[in-house]
């Protein structure tokens, strides 16, 4: 499809990110940084190899309100375990289900 003046292209179909709001106060350096991890930490995997069960839960717990999928396994073998079946996966091109991250 040929560029024509006036007709919409690829590019205008890209998403801008929203504006950024104006507060009266200025956000302290505390609440930049969480706001910062919050964006760097969304959507990413977390693997935590620890027999505790309650330390699982703790960690669990603490990455979700960050958005991170955290997956949990009881030590360092079923870590490797578990990457190995991933990375097998995605070398055969299927795909990942999040069913599959508990041993």
């Amino acid at each position: 499809m040929a560029f024509a003046p006036g007709r919409p292209s690829l590019l205008d179909k890209q998403q801008t990110p929203p504006a950024p709001t104006v507060s009266s106060k200025p956000a302290s350096g505390a609440q930049m940084s969480a706001k910062v991890l919050k964006l760097v930490l969304a959507g990413r995997k977390l693997l935590l190899a620890d027999d505790s069960i309650t330390i699982q839960k703790v960690v669990d717990l603490t990455f979700a309100d960050e958005g991170v999928s955290v997956v949990c396994v009881d030590n360092g073998r079923e870590a490797i375990e578990w990457l190995e079946r991933v990375h097998a996966r995605r070398r055969a091109g299927g795909c990942f289900h999040a069913a599959d991250e508990r041993l």
